[in-house]
């Protein structure tokens, strides 16, 4: 084996007792624009273990094409935020918890023991890909990080889903086992649509209703759209519900049943060129999609104008049916978006698509009520105010009263509810109820420089532990 080559697990090493074995890949090159990385700690020598060059070589494997199929879907200048600055770090091993963490300071692993078996989140490719694109996601549209919004939140964790099945699909070995163990039928169950079957073997020994049977979450499912606001906060993994995991579940079907249905020929090079295809229209339109209540919807409106652009609607049908039968958009929705309508966003598009770097306008902030929270003085909170460009701002058959400002308490109210909030002591009455705090809260309330308390976003946890769904 020659000195540029190290053995990494493909996509995931597998719930035990797996058949799986690393397979050999060029060492990946981390220190390259447009988005370097840097993994914390040694780059593995003779005196490491093999234990840590699997796990070194995986996550950097992982990164590497994270980053590579973002470069073939962006086409202008992309940078990390400026919170991150110009590399984002890695941390392999940052404690003992199921779990995986993105903030604007890097990406975290954890490990912990289930069977007597120490499970590194680390070691699969899929956890990896997938806060990779938390941090993507971050510089493609950074906006997406602070808006207080149920489907805003959980297109976050489609995206990271969606990010594990392309960066997959960058290896050729990965794309000939998916074609033949589905048929070419990528709306199976496989290895493209599951993500994290080792960590999910590890949670069902102690808690097995939190996933699926095989797998953290799996993009081939029959999870149908519904107004998050209807859902419970917490449920079973088999139900959808209002968490940000379990309900990003609905978006990512909807983009893997499109991907099928626009790949044909059954060949590696025309599965890669598929996936290349609708990663540009999923990018660009996140890129120009506005902060509102019907995120979803207006995503998969855009990546419909985006097809208009970029390929002049060739994908226009495939994914009219990938996201009307997921309900995402309606069946009059969908007939709505007529070739004129969709084209009175090319300039936007465009703009978009061409762009160096893009700029967006300050999302606006309203007032929470403290009271409602035990807390001696209100917060402010970012809330989802724009309206949606292709799609009408009410749902069908939605309520149409001030939907923003309840989507925002909806979302703050779940927050309190799982314990997600870091509140200061001085706000704190005898009023206010026990605030259960898990270990690595997602949000923070600060004093700003105005003088005014203010919610916002620390990182996105994918913690499995506390909470009502991985």
């Amino acid at each position: 084996m020659c000195a540029d080559t190290v053995y990494v697990w493909e996509d995931d090493p597998g719930a035990p007792p797996s058949s799986r074995s690393p397979v050999a890949r060029p060492a990946p090159k981390l220190d390259q624009p447009p988005l370097p990385v840097v993994i914390e700690g040694s780059v593995p020598g003779a005196f490491h273990s093999s234990d840590y060059k699997l796990r070194y070589w995986s996550a950097a494997d992982a990164a590497r094409r994270t980053i590579d199929w973002v470069k073939e879907a962006v086409p202008g200048e992309l940078k990390w935020h400026k919170d991150v600055g110009r590399k984002l770090t890695v941390h392999l091993d940052d404690g003992e918890r199921f779990n995986a963490w993105y903030n604007r300071t890097g990406v975290y692993f954890f490990h912990g023991t289930a069977n007597n078996q120490t499970i590194y989140s680390a070691e699969s490719p899929d956890i990896v890909s997938h806060e990779m694109g938390h941090a993507v996601l971050d510089a493609i549209n950074p906006r997406l990080f602070g808006v207080n919004d149920p489907q805003v939140y959980a297109f976050h964790e489609a995206f990271g889903d969606i990010s594990s099945m392309l960066s997959s699909l960058t290896v050729d070995g990965f794309c000939s086992a998916v074609i033949f163990d589905t048929g070419g039928d990528l709306k199976k169950s496989s290895r493209l649509s599951r993500t994290g079957e080792q960590m999910a073997w590890a949670l069902r020994r102690s808690r097995p209703h939190k996933v699926e049977q095989t797998c953290l979450r799996d993009a081939a499912n029959e999870f149908y759209y519904m107004d998050p606001m209807t859902l419970p906060l917490r449920a079973p993994a088999v139900q959808l519900c209002a968490e940000e995991h379990s309900f990003s579940r609905v978006f990512s079907a909807a983009f893997l049943d499109a991907l099928a249905e626009t790949f044909y020929g059954n060949t590696v090079e025309r599965l890669q060129d598929s996936a290349k295809e609708m990663a540009k229209i999923l990018v660009a339109a996140v890129a120009a999609t506005p902060m509102s209540t019907r995120h979803f919807a207006d995503v998969a409106a855009h990546m419909l104008a985006v097809d208009r652009v970029m390929y002049s609607g060739s994908h226009s049908v495939e994914l009219r049916a990938a996201f009307v039968d997921r309900g995402i958009l309606s069946l009059s929705e969908s007939s709505e978006l007529t070739q004129a309508v969709l084209d009175s966003g090319t300039e936007a598009i465009e703009r978009v698509i061409g762009a160096e770097t893009l700029e967006w306008p300050e999302l606006s902030a309203m007032p929470m009520p403290g009271a409602r929270y035990g807390l001696r003085e209100n917060f402010l909170v970012i809330a989802p105010s724009e309206p949606p460009r292709f799609v009408n701002p009410v749902p069908p058959n939605g309520d149409d009263e001030n939907r923003p400002q309840r989507a925002a308490t909806f979302f703050v109210d779940s927050l309190f509810s799982q314990g997600e909030i870091r509140v200061p002591d001085e706000l704190i009455t005898e009023k206010s109820p026990m605030y259960r705090q898990i270990e690595s809260y997602t949000h923070e309330i600060v004093r700003a420089a105005s003088g005014l308390y203010e919610l916002r976003r620390v990182g996105f946890d994918d913690s499995n532990e506390g909470k009502g769904h991985p």
